[in-house]
């Protein structure tokens, strides 16, 4: 009986459904290159199909590339050949904080005579792990991936990963776990520096914008909302702290209302977008309102105001891939596989 993740994987044909899951174990090296894979009658009995439907998985493995037939022997997964050098980065999307780290890891790439290639998995947990996988099963030479935003789906994946030559770190965020080597920043202390900066500069309550914009569980922006609250609590006793998920719940009504001091944006995108409309109301920033963001783009330092914006260090974090990265191809283990960066808040005019 094959496994059923949900309905839709009913209509897929059963043929379909053994040369995926034979696939995806070679990806993965559950079959290692030149590891023998199950024959015709072993595929019959183990899932209970016909002796054609055996011998059509077998044959559309060996059409991709991925298992080599030999008369009388059986059929053995084929070898990846030499590691490629190329870098691939897998991402749930591109926004501005993400568009520093792709800029800082291609000029590392660069500077090591290396391609650098990125890909996304639109949020989704079973493309991330289908891209990994390929990549993978293409040798490259590493494999960057920043996860998708509900990490629970993928952590036990990447436990039980292996990854071959390849080299694979996860960066930028990752709470899944001390299993893996990655270099991250840290969201609780980035949140941090922010309501401390509320806390001294302005005296109204708070609000914390979500950004809804993206498809699928934003398992990040929960933690930063849930730290941003612990902080206010002990930071900023005795203000209300209030949450909207999208930009048209924002007024000058609500501002007045809520009696706002400060506003937190996810990043220096939603808050230029919520810097327009304070201007257009003729609210004074930062004498009635401060609006901190995060990711410290160069939209934060050029927009009028200028914004103050938590800054990751995206230079120090594409850095410490790259020395990372670096130190596993010369078969060395590095002294610290597990980097945390500490996000600092650049003050600006908001």
């Amino acid at each position: 009986m094959l496994p059923m993740n949900d309905s839709k994987k009913a209509f897929v044909p059963k043929y379909r459904q053994i040369f995926d899951l034979i696939k995806e174990g070679i990806h993965t090296y559950k079959y290692p290159p030149g590891s023998k894979v199950e024959s015709i009658t072993e595929i019959q009995k183990k899932y209970s199909v016909s002796r054609e439907t055996a011998k059509l998985v077998l044959k559309l493995l060996a059409q991709e590339g991925l298992i080599i037939q030999k008369t009388g022997k059986g059929s053995f997964v084929a070898d990846l050949g030499p590691r490629k050098k190329i870098w691939g980065m897998i991402l749930p999307y591109v926004v501005p904080n993400i568009e520093q780290l792709i800029h800082f890891l291609r000029k590392e790439a660069k500077s090591f005579g290396r391609e650098f290639h990125y890909y996304l998995n639109y949020n989704n947990p079973e493309e991330e792990q289908r891209l990994v996988g390929n990549l993978i099963h293409e040798a490259y030479e590493a494999i960057i991936v920043v996860p998708v935003f509900n990490e629970a789906e993928t952590a036990e994946f990447y436990q039980k990963l292996v990854t071959g030559s390849t080299k694979l770190i996860l960066a930028d965020h990752t709470m899944a776990g001390s299993h893996f080597r990655y270099v991250i920043q840290s969201y609780d202390l980035g949140v941090k520096r922010a309501v401390t900066y509320f806390a001294e500069q302005s005296k109204g309550n708070l609000l914390f914008i979500r950004d809804k914009s993206l498809p699928g569980y934003n398992m990040v922006q929960d933690f930063m909302e849930g730290s941003f609250a612990n902080y206010a609590e002990f930071l900023c006793a005795g203000r209300e702290v209030y949450y909207i998920d999208r930009l048209d719940e924002f007024s000058a009504e609500f501002i007045q209302e809520k009696q706002l001091g400060g506003v937190f944006c996810p990043n220096d995108m939603i808050a230029a977008r919520v810097l327009g409309r304070i201007k257009s109301w003729g609210i004074s920033i930062p004498n009635d309102v401060n609006v901190v963001s995060y990711g410290n783009t160069e939209l934060a330092a050029f927009f009028t105001p200028a914004i103050t914006s938590v800054d990751g260090f995206h230079d120090q974090m594409a850095g410490k891939i790259s020395t990372l990265i670096q130190t596993l191809l010369a078969d060395k283990e590095p002294d610290n596989s597990q980097q945390v960066i500490l996000p600092e808040l650049i003050v600006r005019e908001t």
